[in-house]
């Protein structure tokens, strides 16, 4: 999942992608299975979108989120949408700031 509902359904390029992976994590959590969900961040991303999507999955009983950078690559059609390193390491302190400033669950 990249995000909220907006966020995930424009990275797919489909409407209602995201509604559907909530529904059947949703129905893996009752049914006893540890879930987790990958999640790549891209330019342009908020820090604040992205720590409440954490928030977001936590409570809906993820076990956890695997997150990554999306890095360019040579063959790629868009080459603006990827992270450089310094955006990089700028976002991802901007949410663990966020994140300790909230506290636990």
């Amino acid at each position: 999942m990249d995000g909220d509902r907006d966020r995930h359904d424009e990275s797919v390029c489909r409407k209602g992608v995201f509604e559907k992976a909530v529904s059947a994590i949703q129905l893996a959590v009752k049914r006893g299975f540890r879930v987790t969900v990958n999640c790549t961040l891209f330019n342009g991303e908020n820090a604040a979108d992205v720590a409440d999507f954490f928030y977001f999955s936590i409570n809906l009983g993820l076990e956890g989120v695997t997150v990554s950078p999306g890095y360019s690559y040579q063959h790629a059609p868009r080459q603006d949408v990827f992270l450089g390193r310094r955006q990089t390491k700028q976002l991802f302190r901007d949410i663990f700031r966020i994140g300790r400033g909230r506290g636990s669950k």
